[in-house]
């Protein structure tokens, strides 16, 4: 008996002395190289979920180009100094928070509230101008035609 415990501790630190781990979980690797394809419904229903959910950002000195896919877009009130450009068809889009500043091309409607946020638009949906509502505290909403016109008239009076 005292032989075999004595063999077994000598085993122990045998593996312990060559810093073995033992395996916790096996490692079982795919090599399949397809993945299954999804239906046009499944398709259908993420595209779907794309166009009628509004893509929420709510970031903090953020920067990026967002792309609408003639979506909502909500940038939230937790949204601070942050900088949107937003590419291709929104339907409408929404700033809250503080100090955000927001491009958009195309655009069938603009909500902006909070403090502080600017929205410069490149034109309306269907060549409408777009719905505006503004309120809070500093905020704007201008077209880039219009602040083009503007800059070039402090120009022409600063010469």
């Amino acid at each position: 008996m005292k032989s075999k415990l004595f063999s077994l501790i000598l085993v122990c630190l045998f593996f312990l002395g060559c810093n073995y781990n033992i395996p916790q979980n096996p490692v079982v690797e795919d090599n399949s190289n397809t993945k299954p394809q999804k239906s046009e419904a499944q398709l259908e229903a993420e595209k779907r979920l794309l166009t009628e959910n509004p893509l929420i950002l709510s970031e903090v000195s953020d920067n990026k180009t967002v792309p609408c896919n003639n979506r909502e877009i909500e940038i939230s009130e937790d949204s601070t100094a942050s900088n949107y450009k937003l590419t291709g068809e929104c339907k409408k889009v929404t700033v809250a928070g503080v100090s955000n500043k927001v491009t958009v091309e195309k655009v069938g409607e603009i909500v902006v509230s909070g403090s502080s946020n600017k929205v410069v638009y490149g034109e309306g949906l269907d060549g409408k101008k777009p719905k505006i509502t503004k309120t809070g505290v500093g905020t704007a909403v201008d077209s880039q035609k219009d602040l083009k016109e503007k800059n070039d008239k402090e120009a022409a009076n600063a010469k």
